[in-house]
């Protein structure tokens, strides 16, 4: 009885908020109200619940240039944000009324927390030869890192967590059965991480749950595979691993016995998405799945090969290869098979933008970004830090760029889970400091608890 009490008054309420972002346009006082109800319901994480009010809402604003015409900085941010992060363009001219004579943002904006916090959020949907908005994110980074000692707690909070990832870029038995824990003592056990970080970031509504198990799943067994090549096998080993994998050789004769347990895993686990995907007509997905394996032990093996030769490449041969050296085109691979928008040529755009990377390959090797620009330039790990900073803003700026362009064509589901992917980077390792997947400290702790655990602070 109790249950379907609250089912009710669920009900009651999703009408109630459904009623209120229906409504027409607000009059212009009333602007920053109604686009506040829209930010709150998505960080709430009930966005899904309303999806179409919502792009309705915000392609009302779009249309009735309401942002556009608005002389509050908070409203004109909001909007500016809330219409990019749903693909909707809405160019950076609008901030040009906040700018002095001098090309500078005017002097008003200084004490005003809230609007300040707002520009400094949209600055990050910017898009490459976008001054203005490197200018805002360079102005308001200053001016809150200034006020957030003078703020109320939950206010200087609020900030302090916005400076360090802004809202934009902010992500069982089959486990036990395997006993990888008993059979592999080299590897590290992180299911819990995998579900947090590469199941549930990207795929966090809630019809999504095959997606989030497919995930978590490919993202524990290829840390398993990962940790093989970087802790535990040799290079003749590693070589041999990685030929049966290219040749598909599922009878795993040739491979020492620690190594079928992982090549097992894999090939049980592509059997299972091959049995899910075939009963909905998507048994396409299993080949494109396989190439995308086959080319992640590629990798894994040229990198192992480099590592065994002592070798260092250039900064752009490593910027180059970690293209498609990360798991996550991977995952997404294997993890979208299990959504009916995943199309064949959803794949194909996929695998477009994956062989591109393609001639790279042969240039594999284990040192860091960070280690291969300071060994060519002759700098110290900060100067390379910056650098490399740089590099992944400019690169933000071509994912935004890219989620606006291609959402005409590609259905957003799909779009969303690749930016969904970012975030997870930036949040794992984008301060340089920690890594915190490959090490489960107290920065994962509080991020797993403040996600899974504690209510969200009313």
């Amino acid at each position: 009885m109790l249950v379907s009490a609250w089912k009710d008054e669920v009900g009651v309420l999703k009408e109630k908020v459904r009623k209120m972002l229906t409504t027409p346009p607000p009059a212009e006082e009333k602007i920053l109200e109604k686009l506040s109800l829209i930010d709150a319901v998505i960080r709430l994480g009930i966005g899904y619940h309303f999806q179409k009010e919502i792009d309705d809402a915000l392609l009302q604003f779009l249309e009735t240039h309401q942002i556009h015409g608005s002389e509050d900085i908070s409203t004109v941010a909001l909007g500016f944000r809330l219409l990019r992060q749903h693909g909707y363009y809405i160019s950076a001219d609008v901030f040009h009324k906040f700018v002095d004579a001098n090309g500078n943002f005017k002097e008003n904006l200084i004490n005003d927390w809230v609007g300040l916090l707002k520009l400094y959020e949209a600055s990050y949907l910017s898009v490459p030869g976008e001054k203005i908005l490197d200018d805002a994110l360079e102005f308001t980074k200053k001016h809150l890192k200034c006020l957030v000692n003078d703020l109320p707690l939950p206010v200087a909070e609020q900030v302090n967590r916005a400076l360090h990832i802004p809202v934009h870029r902010n992500v069982e038995k089959w486990w036990i059965e395997l006993d990888f824990a008993k059979k592999l003592p080299f590897f590290r056990d992180r299911m819990v991480e995998c579900f947090l970080f590469w199941a549930s970031g990207p795929y966090s509504d809630p019809e999504l749950a095959l997606c989030r198990r497919t995930a978590a799943k490919a993202a524990q067994l290829f840390t398993v595979i990962d940790d093989m090549y970087d802790a535990y096998g040799t290079i003749d080993e590693l070589e041999l691993f990685g030929d049966t994998v290219e040749r598909w050789d599922t009878s795993l004769k040739r491979l020492p016995d620690y190594m079928k347990l992982p090549f097992q895993a894999v090939l049980d686990f592509l059997k299972e998405i091959e049995e899910k995907t075939s009963k909905t007509g998507r048994s396409y997905c299993i080949q494109y799945i396989k190439e995308a394996v086959k080319r992640q032990i590629r990798i894994y093996t040229i990198e192992a090969r480099w590592c065994n030769e002592g070798h260092v490449p250039k900064f752009e041969e490593h910027r180059a290869l970690t293209g498609v050296s990360t798991c996550v085109y991977m995952f997404t691979y294997q993890s979208v098979s299990m959504m009916r928008e995943a199309t064949k040529e959803v794949y194909d755009w996929i695998s477009d933008d994956v062989t591109g990377h393609e001639t790279e390959q042969e240039r594999g090797h284990v040192a860091s970004s960070v280690e291969c620009y300071m060994k060519e330039y002759g700098v110290s790990k900060e100067e390379a830090h910056d650098v490399i900073k740089k590099f992944i803003e400019d690169d933000w700026k071509y994912i935004n760029e890219e989620f606006m362009k291609e959402a005409g064509a590609i259905p957003r589901k799909i779009l969303k889970i690749f930016l969904s992917y970012a975030r997870v980077m930036e949040v794992l390792y984008g301060d340089f400091s920690n890594n915190k997947y490959d090490v489960s400290d107290n920065t994962t702790k509080e991020i797993t608890e403040a996600l899974l655990v504690n209510p969200i602070p009313i």
